[in-house]
């Protein structure tokens, strides 16, 4: 019902701070999420007052998090991955723990497997920053690369070098089709 009215700004939260978007996706609430980016004035890249948009805020997990959780987070994320406006790419906008970090930045640092692998899914995904915050994040904390951290690299190197392979291909395809 308050969807409807006319003179609710969905975008808007209380006090410029965590809008009801970045809130049904911090309390993993797959319906509300549902219904806030079926709305025609939803805005999925709007930053809150942290600098975090709703896709970092999904790529963010939660320390009690069960499979239930888990599973919700996943519906959340491929909703928000499937909305028409969302930018994959969006930084984080305030100086804050993360400067300047892409969603799958956020899941590489919090190690967040699952988001990760779900990211990689994406080809619209730039790999580039994440595959960097992965060696800045061990080089930083001068510690040798944790087997979830090697993991997760692997996974980012293998899924640039499809994405490689796969533009050497088309390339060449396109080449001969030219001649």
């Amino acid at each position: 019902m308050l969807l409807s009215h006319p003179e609710i700004d969905p975008n808007q939260g209380r006090h410029d701070t965590h809008r009801p978007l970045h809130e049904a996706v911090r309390g993993l609430e797959v319906e509300c999420v549902a219904m806030l980016l079926a709305h025609r004035r939803i805005n999925p890249n709007k930053v809150c007052s942290d600098g975090y948009s709703p896709l970092h805020e999904a790529c963010t997990p939660k320390y009690d998090d069960d499979d239930d959780a888990r599973a919700n987070r996943r519906a959340i994320l491929s909703l928000l991955l499937s909305h028409e406006a969302i930018d994959v790419n969006i930084h984080t906008s305030m100086p804050y723990v993360l400067v300047d970090y892409t969603p799958l930045c956020v899941a590489v640092h919090w190690k967040n497997y699952d988001v990760v692998e779900l990211l990689l899914k994406d080809e619209r995904v730039s790999l580039e920053e994440a595959h960097k915050v992965v060696l800045r994040d061990n080089e930083c904390f001068r510690t040798p690369v944790d087997p979830c951290s090697l993991l997760i690299l692997e996974s980012i190197e293998a899924e640039q070098w499809k994405r490689d392979r796969w533009r050497r291909r088309r390339s060449w395809i396109l080449a001969c089709l030219v001649f």
